[in-house]
């Protein structure tokens, strides 16, 4: 695998790009804030989303990198659990070039304020439109580095359904588990691409805080500062809190689960292996593997563009409800959870 110590000595002096991608509610946030043991930085305070209920730790989310995403999937009519797949031919014409300017522009910023020249970025929907940030970073001149949360599509399914239970179709399980596979499938395309990358089980960082920092840094050839140890403990005894994690599945709760598509049983067995080095991410066994579950993914996708286009009408249509829903008080929303 290429990594940031392998690089030539006029590509060193490149600025460098860890983005991670992965499904909401994946562990995402937790794994961007790991970066900074790293000596990544992630950017200003005053740039990221604000923490709430959903994640009172944090999001580590650039505010500019969240409203391009939304308009980027609302360029193709999707909201941000759609299902529609969006290839790499998608990316296309002026609002594209458009998008691509802004994209560019963004981490051209960014980077330029970066004490060591090395930024982190993270939003969920970033991987839904790959491509984009491939050539955003490339166009910026920068190296592109990806970590990939992977986390059982239970957990997310659970996740999602208990933070934001009422918005019409896309909140039923077997949506969620299909949102889960084509957020990945598009993580994944960094990788086909052959972008430096690895695949971080979001459990095992929760278990063994050093051990999953110790991959990343491994994956992306980013070496622990010696100095930093404070900074480790700190991030996996204060930081990190097993009671805001609700659950925890196995692979036979996956398989045994009806509302669970086989096509997830399988890429989620295929992340899994790629997540505990039982399979190279870079090989071409998984290249292979992989290919096909995108392909038949790819299949599905004008079953896909269907529900979504009725999903955007009911969801219109329960436009009201979601606005009562958001401005009740905690009890009264975990209330109306159990009749989503």
């Amino acid at each position: 695998m290429k990594n940031l110590k392998a690089t030539s000595a006029v590509d060193a002096r490149r600025p460098a790009v860890v983005a991670v991608l992965g499904p909401p509610r994946s562990g995402t946030s937790a794994i961007t804030r790991a970066l900074e043991c790293l000596n990544v930085d992630l950017g200003k305070p005053e740039d990221h989303r604000a923490a709430d209920s959903a994640n009172p730790k944090g999001f580590w989310e650039d505010l500019r990198i969240i409203d391009l995403c939304a308009r980027g999937l609302a360029a193709h009519n999707l909201s941000w659990y759609g299902l529609q797949l969006l290839p790499r031919e998608d990316w296309r014409g002026q609002q594209y070039q458009e998008l691509l300017a802004e994209a560019t522009d963004l981490v051209n910023r960014r980077v330029s304020n970066t004490a060591r020249g090395i930024w982190g970025c993270k939003n969920p929907q970033m991987g839904r439109m790959s491509w984009l940030w491939m050539e955003a970073f490339k166009q910026a001149n920068c190296r592109d580095y990806y970590v990939i949360a992977l986390r059982n599509p239970l957990s997310v399914v659970a996740s999602v359904i208990r933070g934001s239970p009422h918005f019409g179709v896309g909140c039923s399980p077997t949506h969620l588990h299909l949102m889960w596979l084509v957020y990945h499938i598009g993580a994944i395309e960094t990788v086909l691409a052959g972008k430096p990358a690895v695949v971080v089980d979001f459990d095992r960082v929760m278990a063994n805080p050093g051990a999953g920092l110790e991959r990343i840094a491994a994956g992306l050839g980013l070496p622990i500062p010696p100095g930093n140890q404070h900074a480790i403990d700190s991030y996996g005894e204060q930081f990190l809190d097993k009671k805001l994690r609700h659950t925890e599945f196995t692979v036979s709760d996956l398989a045994a689960d009806p509302r669970v598509p086989g096509l997830v049983c399988r890429a989620y067995e295929a992340l899994l292996d790629a997540a505990h080095d039982r399979q190279e991410l870079h090989g071409e066994e998984f290249r292979k593997r992989w290919g096909a579950i995108a392909a038949e993914a790819m299949e599905l996708n004008s079953t896909f563009r269907l529900i979504d286009q009725m999903d955007n009408r009911l969801t219109r249509s329960r436009y009201f409800a979601r606005i009562i829903y958001r401005h009740s008080p905690r009890p009264v929303r975990r209330w109306l959870a159990h009749f989503a």
